[in-house]
């Protein structure tokens, strides 16, 4: 009796077959992968964005003073709001509104902001105040993802609205009063 051996392994066919259906896996889910890498910084531009409006809504609710603080090395921002501590001597301090802590994406950074009372600050904590009348400190904000792509969010001041736009820009009308604004 004859014992036939049975050949294991893959012949080099199935091997391309293989090959080929990886390729067009990756070749579908690659574009979308690098397309979600890409919506991480306009997550936090919008997210951003929606803090800022929020804080000149709210300061105007409130009617006190509301802070956007931006801890530009961790890439946090929150908001703080005045609360008075003696209202004998109007003497009052700005808390931390614990439930607006929000951080960026790992993969995103703050470049630098410019903000009317401090100038360009590349480092540090820096902060834009709104006021209960209607108006917030303009400010423009350069956000960078690792991929190079560069957004600039620019608030108008009256309106509390924030302007978005791709790319890293400088606007000639800033000055450090900020006062063609």
């Amino acid at each position: 009796m004859r014992l036939y051996r049975t050949q294991t392994g893959f012949t080099l066919f199935e091997i391309m077959v293989v090959m080929v259906i990886i390729a067009i896996i990756m070749g579908i889910t690659l574009p979308r992968f690098q397309a979600a890498i890409g919506s991480r910084i306009k997550s936090d531009v919008r997210s951003i964005v929606g803090t800022i409006e929020f804080a000149f809504f709210l300061s105007a609710s409130q009617k006190k003073p509301i802070r956007v603080n931006f801890d530009i090395s961790s890439g946090k921002y929150w908001l703080s709001s005045l609360e008075i501590t003696d209202p004998l001597k109007n003497i009052g301090e700005f808390l931390d509104i614990e439930s607006s802590k929000r951080e960026i994406s790992s993969d995103v950074r703050f470049l630098d902001i410019f903000v009317a009372h401090s100038g360009k600050v590349e480092s540090g904590v820096v902060f834009m105040l709104c006021t209960p009348q209607g108006y917030c400190e303009p400010i423009i904000i350069h956000l960078r993802d690792d991929s190079k792509h560069d957004f600039t969010l620019r608030l108008k001041p009256l309106t509390g609205e924030v302007a978005v736009y791709k790319g890293y820009r400088d606007f000639v009308e800033f000055s450090p009063a900020m006062q063609s604004w």
